[in-house]
């Protein structure tokens, strides 16, 4: 019945660990090789989702950044995408600077960070900054600027900003960017607490699932999504099919049409079994 999958990696096909499974890995392959198809949609930029891409045996695109861009791993090029201009991230920078907020860029394969003070390290959740951690991080992809004119001299297509900030700070930020008027961006404030990501207008999971359905001519309703996190709503949504893992928040769990068993326990892969191999 299902003729694609479509799969969030954080917290969906990778356990607490940082790994992906044996099973996991294993089904993927044997999907793919067959008459189905499993790919990515992930908040991940491309430099972190290509070894993911590589470890599962995916040949085909896949998307990155939230629906943002779709990526070909054989040609190395993005296929689609939609960028914001560097008036926006200039603007929208300076305001986090003189407001003492957390600030990070994104060329598709790098973020570019910028800490006005060592206690804005906390926002950057994923790196510890330990020795270990920063190299962890280098290789992912990450960059620590000095300023925000760092921002300026990034080279290509510029894919979205973040301010992250105290609850005030947030809220004031997102009144203060829309009262801007930049007519081609959106700000998304329910994906982590503390945070906006700011990003082309009509971005998302969905919007990303959608592209990967044109791509390979397969209509959504011949879909499955699975996802764990706030930001994988969208898609589970519009999915023929949405599968929220054992392990998500209860708010994405209510927008799912069933729960798979968690992430600790191959529930991902379990679900690809149960909707691809068992027919």
């Amino acid at each position: 019945m299902y003729k694609m999958a479509v799969c969030d990696i954080d917290g969906t096909l990778i356990g607490k660990n940082g790994e992906i499974s044996k099973r996991t890995i294993e089904t993927i392959k044997k999907i793919n090789s067959s008459k189905g198809i499993v790919t990515l949609c992930t908040g991940r930029n491309i430099t972190k989702t290509m070894p993911v891409a590589k470890k599962l045996g995916i040949k085909t695109p896949f998307v990155c950044i939230d629906g943002i861009l779709l990526y070909d791993p054989l040609k190395k090029t993005p296929v689609m995408d939609k960028t914001i201009s560097k008036d926006v991230v200039e603007t929208i920078s300076k305001y986090g600077l003189e407001n003492n907020m957390y600030i990070e860029v994104s060329d598709g394969y790098k973020y570019y960070k910028f800490f006005p003070t060592k206690d804005h390290r906390k926002y950057d959740i994923y790196n510890k900054h330990t020795f270990s951690g920063r190299i962890k991080s280098f290789l992912g992809g990450i960059r620590y600027v000095k300023s925000i004119e760092s921002f300026m001299d990034i080279k290509g297509h510029l894919y979205q900003i973040v301010l992250a900030g105290e609850k005030e700070q947030v809220l004031m930020a997102k009144a203060k960017i829309e009262s801007m008027n930049f007519p081609d961006i959106e700000i998304r404030d329910f994906i982590m607490d503390g945070y906006l990501f700011i990003n082309s207008v009509g971005m998302g999971k969905a919007r990303g699932m959608k592209i990967l359905c044109d791509f390979y001519n397969i209509d959504i309703k011949d879909v499955i999504a699975i996802g764990d996190e706030m930001n994988d709503i969208d898609m589970l949504q519009e999915a023929g099919f949405g599968i929220a893992m054992g392990n998500a928040q209860e708010k994405v769990k209510e927008y799912a049409d069933e729960i798979a068993d968690t992430n600790e326990n191959d529930g991902a892969a379990k679900a690809l079994e149960k909707y691809f191999l068992r027919r």
